[in-house]
């Protein structure tokens, strides 16, 4: 009974090891990526008004915003979205990929992380991050989750 058990754990660990060798790898490495097109299609956050009055942030999703021109070793890219373009900051690590900027309106900054590992023929969940205190006194906190797709 003894040697079946073993021959059972072996055949186990021969068959993990078989499928962590078959496992297909990515068409190509992340840093050969340059440019991403992102969609955010899920949000949540708060908006306060400059009376106090806070209500929920739930309609921060858009589409088409592309970040191009990545160059991880200089540490910049160009955010394209429907406001304009602006070089943002690029803090690339082995997970994840993040895009600072800082909106030119009161030191307002925005986040937006890629997760590496987390993609499907170029394709990367992404959550973006807005922290926004508007000259009107309002002030808008939400963040979005969506995808980035990774263009060459």
């Amino acid at each position: 009974m003894a040697q079946w058990i073993l021959l059972v754990l072996a055949l186990l660990a021969f068959d993990v090891r078989a499928s962590a060798q078959t496992k297909p790898g990515p068409l190509y490495e992340f840093v050969a990526l340059k440019t991403f097109r992102c969609d955010f299609t899920e949000s949540e956050g708060r908006r306060t008004s400059a009376a106090g009055v806070t209500t929920r942030a739930t309609r921060e999703t858009f589409s088409d915003l592309v970040i191009d021109n990545v160059d991880y070793a200089k540490r910049t890219a160009r955010f394209i979205g429907n406001a304009g373009s602006e070089t943002v900051l690029v803090f690339d690590g082995p997970m994840t990929v993040s895009f600072l900027e800082e909106a030119p309106v009161g030191g307002n900054v925005n986040v937006l992380s890629i997760f590496k590992r987390t993609g499907s023929l170029a394709t990367y969940r992404a959550v973006y991050s807005r922290h926004s205190a508007l000259t009107t006194g309002d002030l808008t906190i939400s963040q979005s989750y969506g995808t980035c797709r990774g263009l060459l």
